[in-house]
């Protein structure tokens, strides 16, 4: 489990060095769409992809952000769902079991 967390934070930290603003944008778009369910408004998307870009935000914090939010811990997500979102966001797939 501790190699996996560190590939873990590995991916996530080299995909900021090596990206661009678009990349950034997207990624953030994703977190968006996922958690939130719903497309992201300028000021948030602004203010998240700058924060990642400029390196006062790392993507554990964009995560714990949106995750943590009211918006979305208000929703009346199941245990499944909210297990998922960490596999769709970062790993870019979708579960194929229910867990």
């Amino acid at each position: 489990m501790k190699s996996f967390k560190f590939m873990f934070i590995i991916v996530i930290f080299t995909t900021f060095i090596f990206a661009d603003k678009v990349q950034v944008e997207g990624f953030v778009e994703r977190f968006y769409v996922t958690v939130l369910d719903r497309n992201s408004e300028e000021a948030g998307l602004n203010y998240w992809t700058n924060g990642l870009l400029s390196g006062q935000e790392a993507g554990a914090d964009i995560a714990r952000g949106f995750i943590f939010s009211g918006e979305f811990t208000n929703q009346a997500t199941t245990n499944n769902e909210f297990l998922n979102v960490p596999i769709i966001i970062f790993l870019f797939i979708t579960p194929l079991i229910s867990l």
